[in-house]
């Protein structure tokens, strides 16, 4: 045997000769489990589990097999049946992250008010009265530590406010995470995710989640309701990497799904870059110019004559700006006739019942617009048969 072989055996001498009974304990989202297994030769000497008939229609009866009120009958069973085979004392083989806590702790208290002791490194403290000073001192210890945080925080802060050539630009890493329930809220996926995230160090590393379709809160009908999707920012790779392992896991009730989104760099909000053009153009934002057919002044030209000519029917502040504008952008013979198009249902018909003038006018040139470019096209398309006819 190698030297790491014989260090790894005489280890595993020490810890049975220390604790020659181990416990294992094992929940699943049905049934609790419970082994004690003797360290030396790896012998079960005694188990209990919700699955036997027995344990479950033992007095009273239990219908749950996965709560804490089954964990501690598993206790009380598997107390009384190692006390059978004089095991005085036990120790937890302790899961990686589980806690003295819920169902562990219904367990492992059954077991002990059983008979069976716990280890003397793992048996729970109960704190008394006679703890209460040295609690106070053990405050008085933690104040300073408190302070230093503290001061670390503000330290933080004042980095952040001074801005830094080299600083590299925040990484950004977006999970699409679906077939979530119908009444999902992002209070429920937050909670959810630091809990996995935490174990691995990355619990604070989760940016922002977005809900497709709101926040769950809304109502049919009234407000956007939660569609069953949301989109979740992480601040580094590696929580991203983690948050995908929980992929089909349960959610709720449901096995989510976790996928990479597709694109590769984070996109802002389309609002979020409207705001930004705007700012950047003095509040104005960019417009793309049409091309202008006939000068403002000729059109002004065009619409005064028209308002001589319209016996009175058709005013100067009837014919707006937008109206004159965009009998700017049409070829010159069309805005004519749409002019004169105006100033001939103003002479003909009767205009009192219309409310919006601008907007009417605004229809008539579109009409003429539309019938002009129409005849434009026929008269193309009858040239270039004409061309085809010829050649």
């Amino acid at each position: 045997m190698s030297n790491a072989e014989l260090a790894r055996a005489a280890l595993r001498a020490a810890r049975a000769a220390a604790n020659p009974f181990t416990l294992h304990v094992s929940m699943s989202n049905k049934h609790v489990h419970a082994q004690i297994v003797r360290a030396v030769d790896g012998h079960v000497v005694a188990s209990a589990s919700t699955v036997e008939r027995a344990v479950r229609e033992r007095e009273p009866p239990i219908r749950v097999t996965s709560d804490k009120v089954a964990a501690r009958r598993v206790g009380e069973v598997i107390a009384e049946r190692a006390k059978k085979v004089e095991v005085p004392e036990v120790r937890w083989a302790r899961p990686y992250g589980a806690r003295f806590h819920g169902k562990f702790a219904s367990l492992l208290t059954a077991l002990q008010s059983g008979g069976v002791g716990l280890a003397a490194s793992q048996t729970p403290r109960v704190m008394s009265s006679d703890d209460e000073k040295p609690a106070a001192a053990g405050e008085k210890e933690k104040k300073p530590k408190k302070e230093k945080k503290e001061k670390r925080e503000k330290g933080d802060r004042a980095d952040v406010s001074k801005p830094s050539s080299s600083a590299k630009p925040e990484e950004t890493h977006t999970l699409f995470f679906g077939q979530m329930p119908f009444d999902t809220k992002a209070s429920d996926i937050m909670p959810w995710l630091k809990a996995n995230l935490t174990r691995h160090g990355c619990g604070f590393d989760i940016k922002e989640i977005r809900m497709a379709g709101g926040n769950g809160m809304g109502t049919p009908g009234k407000d956007k309701k939660f569609k069953g999707f949301a989109f979740v920012d992480f601040s580094t790779n590696k929580a991203a990497k983690k948050a995908l392992k929980l992929h089909q896991t349960l959610f709720r009730g449901r096995p989510v799904t976790v996928e990479r989104c597709t694109r590769k760099e984070f996109m802002a909000p389309k609002a979020d870059k409207r705001k930004r053009e705007a700012d950047a153009a003095d509040g104005e934002p960019e417009k793309k110019m049409l091309k202008v057919l006939v000068e403002p002044d000729v059109v002004k030209e065009m619409a005064a004559e028209a308002v001589e000519n319209s016996e009175g029917t058709l005013a100067e502040g009837d014919l707006d700006a937008k109206v004159l504008s965009f009998l700017g952008l049409l070829p010159r013979d069309t805005c004519q006739k749409a002019v004169n198009e105006i100033k001939k249902v103003c002479v003909k018909g009767n205009l009192s019942q219309v409310k919006n003038k601008g907007a009417y006018f605004m229809g008539i040139v579109r009409k003429v617009s539309k019938i002009s470019w129409e005849a434009r096209e026929k008269e193309r398309a009858k040239k270039a048969a004409d061309n085809a006819e010829s050649a």
